[in-house]
């Protein structure tokens, strides 16, 4: 019984963090709202295992009904939250603001440049998705199918890059929106729906969405953080309301007609009831059980099997935990495609034990949120090219926040992409302090 009330008392107070971002701290919920839905998702599947024994159909077993792990997964996500409270304190806001306030766009044809080469860009996915004939939302080709077979220049780096470009818009739209360019607003707002529609023909669900919309968020989030105008927050709380509401609903009717076609009504629910409470948190509820009860994790194997032999190229996080879970099964389950996720933040347990892995997420946070407050700097200062160059340096690491996806650290491009940013930064700051 007293895990429950400890569960209950943790995710209430967790929910006043939420609502206190939401009131007082608008910027830095908008800066974590993709991070932070992940985080409330999982919490809610948590605190519903903790209260309930379920069969975990992707699990082969049983799970849930006893402990009180919701507490443990608070307590990882309230200091991913007091790291960016502490690098993005009022004082040092308000000493951007003043120092950096930006009076007048410098090179503002750069900004136009940009425009038309995302414009362009956007230009040629459509002309290739109506060449191919095939549009997934209308003939129902699975998407990866379709990425396969009709992949091309265009696609396939819209894929890898999709993130950075919604965050270079994200950029434009501050700009212009400093200019107070009602046109060329207009224009990325015009653009970005474009996008959003393109990922919805090519058959992407509610995850792609609302993973860009994100992205496209951040930078926008600098015009809340140093109020440029008195509506904004009230203007980016309904929008946000709305989108969230839009990807949900779309979320739910792509289910209905895509995942739940030929399936009986009672089982399309429980199908849902599955998807929603339970998948999200069940490699969370079996790690901590196994990590933090039985004190059995294995920090060499899961170094081994997560950065220098993994089983399969992607997120070797989540491919490690599924491995603990079914043993050899999982290659069977990987060449079938089986969905599995929630290896954060679970994985850094996992790798460096409770205890430590509590410092090792804070300390990834306060590097990411130093990252971000860079990034808003470098956009105040006009330095085009190092807020360009530092996106790739925060955006696996945020991704990481979400996907416990870690294999960035050690790929050797990472750390080229660490010295490109240093050189172009040094590079601009001299050109800069010149001028």
């Amino acid at each position: 019984m007293y895990n429950s009330i400890i569960d209950i008392i943790s995710v209430f107070f967790f929910t006043i963090l939420i609502v206190y971002l939401y009131k007082k701290n608008f910027a830095i919920f908008t800066v974590l709202l993709l991070i932070l839905f992940s985080f409330i998702w999982r919490l809610i599947s948590s605190l519903y295992l903790d209260l309930n024994k379920v069969y975990a159909v992707e699990l082969f077993k049983y799970i849930g009904g006893k402990y009180f792990s919701s507490f443990f997964l608070c307590l990882y996500y309230i200091l991913v939250i007091l790291a960016f409270l502490l690098v993005f304190r009022r004082k040092n806001i308000y000493y951007m603001n003043k120092k950096y306030k930006i009076k007048k766009i410098v090179n503002i044809n750069i900004l136009h440049i940009g425009t038309f080469l995302i414009a362009l860009f956007l230009f040629f996915l459509y002309v290739n998705l109506l060449k191919s004939g095939n549009i997934p939302l209308f003939t129902g080709i699975e998407r990866y199918i379709y990425k396969v077979q009709y992949s091309n220049f265009f696609l396939k780096n819209f894929l890898i890059y999709q993130t950075f470009i919604f965050m270079a818009m994200g950029i434009l739209f501050v700009y212009y929106k400093l200019e107070n360019n009602r046109i060329f607003i207009k224009m990325i707002l015009i653009i970005f729906i474009m996008y959003l529609l393109y990922l919805i023909l090519i058959g992407n669900k509610f995850s792609a969405l609302f993973l860009n919309i994100c992205f496209f968020l951040i930078p926008i989030s600098l015009l809340i953080f140093l109020g440029y105008y008195k509506n904004i927050n009230l203007f980016s709380k309904k929008i946000i309301y709305i989108l969230i509401m839009v990807l949900l609903f779309y979320k739910f009717i792509m289910y209905i007609l895509i995942d739940l076609r030929g399936y009986e009504v009672d089982y399309a629910f429980e199908y849902l009831k599955h998807r929603i409470l339970v998948q999200q948190a069940q490699l969370w509820w079996s790690g901590y059980e196994r990590c933090f009860i039985y004190n059995n994790f294995n920090s060499l194997s899961a170094i081994d099997k997560v950065f220098i032999e993994p089983i399969k190229i992607g997120n070797t996080s989540l491919f490690y935990l599924m491995e603990k879970e079914l043993g050899d099964y999982v290659y069977i389950a990987l060449a079938k495609g089986s969905q599995y996720t929630g290896a954060f933040p679970i994985i850094y347990a996992e790798i460096f034990g409770p205890i430590i892995s509590y410092f090792i997420i804070f300390l990834m946070s306060l590097i990411l949120a130093s990252l971000i407050k860079l990034f808003f700097k470098l956009i105040l200062l006009q330095k085009y090219f190092s807020m360009l160059s530092i996106m790739f340096l925060f955006q696996p690491i945020y991704l990481s926040m979400v996907s416990g996806k870690l294999i960035f650290l050690t790929l050797p491009f990472y750390y080229v992409k660490i010295i490109l940013f240093l050189l172009i930064f040094i590079f601009e700051n001299y050109n800069y302090r010149r001028s």
